[in-house]
């Protein structure tokens, strides 16, 4: 039987399809929940380390050649954030790219810490 407005596509293909979604859809809820996991742990080292340099948003963002409300964002982790544009904004810190990924390894618990 096919889907229809008011039928459900019960064959065993159906099924397998059924739960090759539900597992597509845990997939796909599992990264997100990673990539959230990640942004906010760098976002909390480059404001931390921008916090130590004494520095404002504005001044960061001249440094690191963006836009001060791009740097706000990745700081309140509301903003994706390439590897190139965390290594200049940790660099005009004082920091380094290194520290901005020690930082995600320690949240994601792969620095060996328990």
């Amino acid at each position: 039987m096919r889907a229809t407005a008011s039928t459900v596509d019960v064959s065993p293909q159906g099924e397998a399809s059924l739960s090759d979604e539900r597992r597509s859809a845990k997939r796909a809820a599992s990264l997100e929940a990673l990539d959230q996991r990640v942004r906010i742990a760098a976002a909390a080292e480059l404001r931390r380390l921008r916090r130590i340099s004494g520095l404002t948003l504005d001044h960061v963002a001249a440094r690191a050649s963006t836009h001060r409300p791009i740097v706000g964002r990745i700081e309140k982790g509301k903003h994706a954030i390439r590897v190139d544009t965390a290594k200049r904004i940790a660099e005009a810190n004082g920091g380094s790219l290194r520290d901005v990924l020690e930082a995600v390894d320690r949240a994601l618990g792969l620095d060996g810490t328990p």
